[in-house]
């Protein structure tokens, strides 16, 4: 007589069969949170997506003046950046246009007769035209320092005397010279000519730098 094998219980036969159907769901559950953990992404997240916060908190779009929108990066109380009033460059071309415009204020205040002989202007008389002449020369030269101070490795005597940096210093030393030779030999006759080339030679080194 043969012994019949128990049926198992339906309640253990579903049981089996859901453990069956719940590991292989629980394991590719696991593999997709593996995959979508940054540690283990190979395509990194995109911050576009994932962190909006942070575009706008470094890109905010402000209603400016006017009604209209503003965009600006940074802290709100970053001051705007300006270029300062006066830098070395800056002085040097100031000091070089004063000699220029003083140089002609004495020219068009010359004495009459003044070194032609006739008794007009002499060293005696220091007004306004004497004045105007030493202040060329006294900015002239400010202006030939500071270019040595500021722009003396742009000066290279390799580049030739025609080089725009080198021209413009030669110039600049030569409209000196001038106004220093025409201050100190006037009121003699000549002089208001040499002060008229240097105030050229000033003028032509003030327009090939700037």
């Amino acid at each position: 007589m043969t012994r019949r094998r128990a049926a198992l219980p339906a309640r253990t036969l579903a049981l089996i069969l859901g453990l069956a159907l719940a590991l292989p769901g629980a394991a590719l559950a696991s593999g997709i949170d593996a995959v979508s953990d940054p540690a283990w992404s190979v395509v990194p997240e995109s911050p576009r997506l994932t962190t909006p916060h942070l575009r706008l908190a470094q890109f905010r779009a402000d209603a400016g003046e006017g009604g209209g929108l503003r965009m600006h990066a940074g802290p709100e109380d970053e001051a705007p950046w300006h270029a300062p009033w006066l830098t070395g460059n800056k002085l040097h071309q100031y000091l070089g246009i004063g000699s220029l415009v003083a140089a002609g204020l004495a020219a068009v205040t010359a004495p009459e007769g003044e070194g032609d002989g006739g008794g007009g202007g002499t060293e005696d008389e220091k007004g306004f035209h004497h004045y105007a002449g030493w202040t060329a020369a006294g900015l002239a030269g400010a202006a030939v320092g500071t270019g040595l101070v500021f722009h003396l490795d742009d000066i290279r005597l390799r580049d030739g005397f025609f080089d725009p940096d080198n021209l413009h210093a030669l110039l600049g030393i030569l409209a000196t010279t001038a106004y220093f030779v025409a201050v100190t030999s006037a009121p003699d006759s000549g002089h208001a000519g040499t002060g008229i080339a240097g105030a050229a030679a000033m003028l032509i080194s003030i327009k090939l730098a700037w």
